[in-house]
């Protein structure tokens, strides 16, 4: 139990705070509005959280000597591809303004709070998994991997925010996914936006997490 205390660390004051702001005003906005047009905005927060609890366990079995090589590797995938969901909360800002009946600064403020809580869930998961990465590789092949993960992640975002599709749809509706994945790699010109998409939340990622190790 002792040593379990250790790991509160794993979950921020930051990521509660913003948690509980979250959670608080899309309460509030129900209560207060009777709007029901955001609440799929629990389902989101709820699928934001995934990436960081998986990466709490991977962290804590590696510290106790636990995680095999096929956990691992398994259990990163897993990881990888939920990550996206963390900071798909992000690109939820674009739904300000879609209700008259709620003040829009109300919206703008909720979806700011979930943004954040999406930006620090998903650099917090990464944080994890690159102390467990680098137990295993060199700092060269770490510094590599975080980058592909980071670029992959943002690919996610798209395909989840712009083609709807759903991070259990790898197996659930695994050809529809690929097939649209294959034709932005072979139609590039004609899906520029995915590109460019994916370069802008790499970008905001990648520097966001780079600052934030900067803070260390």
């Amino acid at each position: 139990m002792n040593r379990l205390m250790n790991y509160k660390f794993l979950v921020s004051k930051q990521i509660l705070v913003l948690l509980g702001l979250s959670i608080g005003l899309n309460l509030l906005r129900l209560a207060m509005f009777s709007n029901y047009s955001f609440i799929y905005m629990f389902w989101n927060i709820f699928l934001a959280l995934l990436p960081l609890l998986f990466s709490s366990i991977l962290y804590i079995y590696n510290d106790f000597g636990k995680l095999s090589k096929s956990f691992f590797v398994i259990g990163s995938l897993v990881w990888l591809v939920f990550l996206p969901n963390s900071f798909y909360l992000i690109t939820d800002l674009i739904h300000i303004d879609h209700s008259r009946s709620v003040p829009i600064l109300f919206d703008a403020i909720m979806f700011f709070v979930c943004a954040e809580l999406g930006l620090y869930l998903g650099l917090h998961s990464i944080s994890h998994m690159e102390k467990i990465i680098s137990k295993r590789f060199t700092s060269n092949i770490k510094n590599k991997l975080l980058i592909l993960i980071i670029i992959l992640s943002s690919f996610g975002i798209y395909l989840g925010r712009f083609l709807r599709f759903n991070s259990w749809d790898i197996l659930t509706n695994p050809l529809s996914l690929f097939k649209s994945i294959f034709q932005i790699f072979i139609h590039p010109i004609v899906n520029i936006d995915a590109l460019l998409y994916t370069l802008l939340f790499f970008v905001l990622i990648y520097s966001t997490y780079r600052f934030k190790l900067s803070e260390r």
